[in-house]
């Protein structure tokens, strides 16, 4: 049993996963990437306000990054409490 993720919150899942990859990586590795994937590079690359220098591997934000964080928390809650409402759930 579980959520049936649609293609929309399938999505808001993978770029919450990226986060959690960046994350990781600025707490455990000093802020450098250590290991990446499609779907952070994909994720990397559609954001204007992260980036990865090349010749340190250092994870590089501004400020906007962080301000855009919260509006993604919560359309990925929503998207979520919709399901549940839905009973969009697998058995």
């Amino acid at each position: 049993m579980g959520i049936n993720f649609n293609d929309n919150l399938n999505r808001m899942w993978s770029d919450l996963m990226c986060l959690q990859t960046l994350r990781n990586n600025i707490a455990h590795n000093f802020g450098q990437l250590e290991q990446s994937n499609e779907y952070l590079q994909n994720f990397i690359s559609k954001n204007d306000n992260i980036d990865i220098a090349k010749d340190t591997q250092e994870i590089k934000f501004n400020h906007r990054f962080l301000k855009d964080l919260v509006p993604m928390f919560e359309n990925i809650c929503l998207e979520l409490q919709s399901s549940f409402q839905n009973k969009d759930i697998e058995l």
